[in-house]
């Protein structure tokens, strides 16, 4: 008789073990990086696990909101750009603005220069592969709606559900193949069991996978 999960939390910690397991069969080989209950503006993932590129030297003294991330690809985008047209385009308060613009140019992605930001740099991430997994005891479809929606910032999407409970959702296998989101089913006593792996794609925004690479080198940094 396989035993049963007493709470997603138990849910999770015990997928968290097995994501991460060597050899990795969900990330690309490189080395890897796992968090729990994750939120970059996309709802609250349960687990994200990445892979990154080994011996990369990182020197960074500030880390990229969303806010930032956005306001460097506008810049990056364009020859020049004014003050006044950054407030046009994004809408948003001149503190706030003032606040990004000090970030990026502190890095030195952005410099200013009679009356204009340019870009100086491109951003270059040490992401390779990303899976982000929602977990559930039971309401696969509201799992599924969340794990949809976690495809903005991460290559792979997964739901996981114990194991005794993937007869429904996995008669539903069409759903998860229609927006390309994995199925697998959880025992403590078996480990894993993928049902639908799917494909790995460029996460939806490149903006929110920078998000997901900041996340992962100031964690690095701060370690």
């Amino acid at each position: 008789m396989k035993t049963a999960f007493k709470s997603e939390e138990e849910l999770v910690s015990c997928i968290s073990s097995f994501v991460l397991s060597n050899p990795n069969p969900f990330l690309d080989i490189g080395e890897h990086s796992l968090f729990t209950e994750l939120n970059l503006g996309y709802g609250i993932a349960d687990i994200v696990a990445v892979s990154y590129k080994e011996n990369i030297s990182l020197e960074r003294k500030t880390f990229f909101a969303y806010f930032d991330v956005s306001l460097l690809s506008l810049i990056e985008k364009r020859d020049h750009v004014s003050f006044d047209d950054i407030v046009y385009i994004t809408k948003s308060p001149e503190k706030k603005i003032l606040s990004a613009l000090s970030s990026l140019m502190g890095e030195g992605f952005v410099s200013f220069r009679s009356g204009y930001y340019f870009s100086d740099r491109k951003y270059s991430d040490i992401l390779t592969d990303s899976i982000a997994i929602e977990a559930k005891l039971t309401d696969w479809r509201r799992a599924l709606k969340q794990a949809y929606r976690y495809k903005w910032f991460s290559n792979k999407s997964f739901v996981f559900l114990p194991i005794q409970n993937i007869d429904t959702p996995k008669k539903n296998i069409d759903l998860f193949k229609k927006y390309n989101v994995g199925l697998a089913g959880t025992s403590k006593d078996i480990g894993i069991e993928v049902i639908y792996s799917p494909k790995k794609e460029s996460p939806i925004s490149q903006n929110m996978r920078i998000v997901l690479n900041e996340h992962l080198i100031s964690t690095k940094l701060r370690q």
